[in-house]
């Protein structure tokens, strides 16, 4: 399908006043207004607020596991999809969306994409049964694919300089951390006083303000591709992860079932003929090209190393804090700060780091900071209290939020500013495929179990997760170019 042409005879578009974001034109049949009230600050507030948002949505059901799963009369089967759906949703849509932000226009997917982020939120806290609330929570993912692709995309076409995009990222890397914290402390709070559909009823009216914000606050992108959108390839990549990760989710129940054999021979089979049309076409989804750049594989190894191991532990950190600790609900969701509060604070700091220290040995220094923080975690028992927990929390976080801010300034920088959410969109497809992959293992892992028999898996979760990290550095490393394997972590910046 052609991309949608220019209107004839288009209007020259006024210069943009200082300090403001510059105008995009609009594609035909649409009245997007060249707004000039977008400003820099604007554009980060938003853009890290929306993100926060995913991420809290994306953990809300993490405080509140065991009502949920009660509440909607969830099999074991429903009860993965209830953890991972999100996950699904995200993986199969940040590429495509992000294609589409560059084509179409960054500000029109980052509206519709919290729009829909709004209305699948309040879907899900109304949800009757496990099957209804799982679609919704696939649609949550569409929606904060949107968000999570635009707004990296969005940055980085605001903010073009080497040093002002370090200290934006950084700023945004610190509302991951914050997401991830926040979503577990809201949902156990709101299930001790109301409801487990109270967190997720809270981020359908949130996603909603964000949607307004945004539509009022943000200048279109100057920056577009003048690409057509490869929808062919959009659908066969949507249909190949949703069937592969389909398979993953359905593998907690058996290798050997054929709910998860069929998912996953379709999935692997469609991602090759997805490949294989890439190579092909003038105008790819995913220039295939950019991976022979060590700076875009290094980051895209770093992104599918932190959902592998850091985000899939983490997911589960608050159960281990309730099922074998014996914390209670908010207590664990509290504990959990100490993590967010150190991620939040060492993303933010990265921006003061010097440009000589390259954001590729960054990766690696906090590929290796992560996996000791998750190690940290391992060999508790019952007596383990709060000061055993801490310690190793608050170091894990603070490697978390280096990783996040340099992941999130190397998803733009190191593409073309026209594909600017198109290096978002790899980035985080990569981040949440391989959350997908780590959280089906470590919830294959851990089953059921209590008590002892919980511990005793979870540390031989700590040990594999650990070692994806360490494998995600080890890679990183590998990818490094001629001139940094001379220079070494003083190397000019990457």
């Amino acid at each position: 399908m052609p991309a949608p042409k220019p209107a004839s005879s288009p209007a020259e578009p006024e210069p943009a006043q200082a300090g403001t974001a510059p105008a995009e034109p609009a594609p035909a049949g649409t009245t997007e207004p060249a707004s000039q009230v977008g400003r820099p600050l604007d554009a980060l507030l938003i853009t890290s607020a929306a993100t926060l948002l995913v991420l809290v949505a994306y953990t809300v059901p993490m405080g509140s596991l065991d009502p949920t799963f009660f509440g909607l009369n969830a099999g074991a089967s429903g009860r993965g999809w209830i953890v991972s759906a999100m996950s699904v949703g995200l993986a199969a849509a940040l590429l495509a969306t992000g294609a589409m932000a560059d084509a179409w226009g960054r500000r029109r997917l980052f509206v519709l994409g919290a729009s829909l982020l709004a209305v699948s939120s309040v879907a899900a806290a109304a949800a009757p049964d496990s099957l209804t609330f799982v679609l919704a929570r696939l649609l949550q993912g569409v929606g904060g694919a949107a968000l999570t692709a635009c707004s990296l995309g969005i940055l980085g076409d605001t903010f073009r300089g080497a040093a002002e995009r370090t200290r934006a990222t950084a700023l945004w890397g610190a509302s991951l951390g914050a997401g991830v914290a926040i979503g577990p402390l809201l949902s156990a709070a709101l299930t001790a006083t109301w409801s487990w559909r109270g967190g997720h009823l809270a981020c359908g009216v949130a996603a909603a303000l964000v949607a307004v914000w945004g539509q009022r606050r943000l200048a279109p992108a100057k920056v577009l591709s003048s690409q057509p959108v490869d929808l062919k390839g959009a659908l066969l990549l949507t249909v190949g992860l949703v069937a592969l990760l389909a398979g993953l989710v359905e593998v907690r129940g058996g290798w050997l079932r054929p709910t998860a054999l069929g998912p996953l021979a379709v999935g692997l089979a469609t991602l090759v003929a997805f490949v294989r049309g890439q190579r092909n076409r003038s105008a790819p989804l995913i220039d295939l090209a950019l991976f022979r750049r060590p700076d875009f594989a290094a980051a895209t190894v770093g992104a599918f190393a932190a959902g592998l191991g850091m985000i899939a532990l983490t997911a589960y950190t608050a159960v281990l804090l309730t099922r074998a600790l014996g914390f209670d609900g908010v207590t664990a969701a509290i504990v959990m700060l100490a993590w967010s509060i150190m991620s939040v604070a060492a993303a933010a700091g990265a921006r003061r780091l010097p440009e000589r220290f390259a954001p590729r040995w960054r990766m690696i220094v906090s590929l290796v900071g992560v996996a000791l923080g998750q190690a940290s975690l391992a060999g508790l028992d019952a007596h383990s209290g709060l000061w055993r927990v801490l310690p190793g929390l608050a170091f894990f976080g603070a490697a978390t939020g280096l990783l996040n801010a340099t992941l999130g300034r190397q998803a733009v920088a190191s593409v073309p500013a026209a594909n600017a959410a198109m290096g978002s969109g790899a980035n985080n497809t990569a981040r949440y495929v391989g959350a997908a992959f780590g959280m089906t293992l470590v919830a294959v892992l851990l089953g059921e179990h209590t008590g002892p028999e919980f511990r005793d898996r979870w540390n031989l979760s700590v040990a594999i997760t650990a070692g994806f990290s360490l494998l995600g550095a080890a890679w990183v490393y590998r990818l490094r170019d001629a001139g940094e394997v001379a220079k070494g972590p003083q190397a000019a910046r990457a």
